[in-house]
């Protein structure tokens, strides 16, 4: 049966810790992280929160916890990221990791909408003024697009008309 561990990042530097957790042995993650620092320090790799760890010379590892994984690789890698998520969760504030190691499908999916919404909201006007900007490029075509669409819906948009119509006749 495979093995996983959750590990902490820690130096004498600073009181925040990182998790993480991993397949391999502990002195292989620790290079990995030590050489994403120096690919960092160099300008190849993006910027990840266990570096603030790594940026100082005692940086070191320890295990928090061992486990047994199932032989799924799937279930395993959910096995061990729900381990590392209680981790982060019981460090709270004294640890320096961003992002969840592991989400609930209902958080997630409420993640995904707001993240959305705060995506569109934010965009709104740069897109308002593209498409502007591409209508007046295109005209012709836009034109021609409308009345493409007018003859392919011409039934639904007499519909439409007509109840827009009665409401009127009704006040409504």
């Amino acid at each position: 049966m495979p093995k996983g561990r959750v590990y902490g990042l820690g130096c004498k530097a600073i009181t925040k810790g990182y998790v993480g957790s991993t397949q391999l042995t502990l002195e292989e993650r620790l290079r990995n992280h030590k050489k994403r620092y120096d690919e960092w320090k160099a300008g190849k790799a993006d910027y990840t929160t266990s570096l603030q760890i790594m940026a100082h010379d005692d940086a070191h590892i320890f295990l928090l916890e061992e486990i047994d994984l199932p032989d799924d690789i799937v279930k395993a890698v959910d096995v061990l990221r729900q381990a590392e998520q209680q981790w982060i969760e019981a460090f709270g504030e004294d640890c320096v990791n961003k992002r969840m190691a592991y989400w609930h499908d209902d958080d997630k999916k409420a993640y995904v909408k707001a993240n959305n919404r705060r995506q569109y909201v934010k965009n709104v006007e740069a897109r308002r003024a593209y498409q502007r900007e591409y209508r007046l490029t295109n005209l012709d075509a836009t034109r021609a697009a409308v009345r493409k669409w007018q003859e392919a819906n011409r039934e639904y948009t007499r519909q439409q008309q007509r109840e827009r119509n009665k409401k009127a006749r009704t006040g409504q």
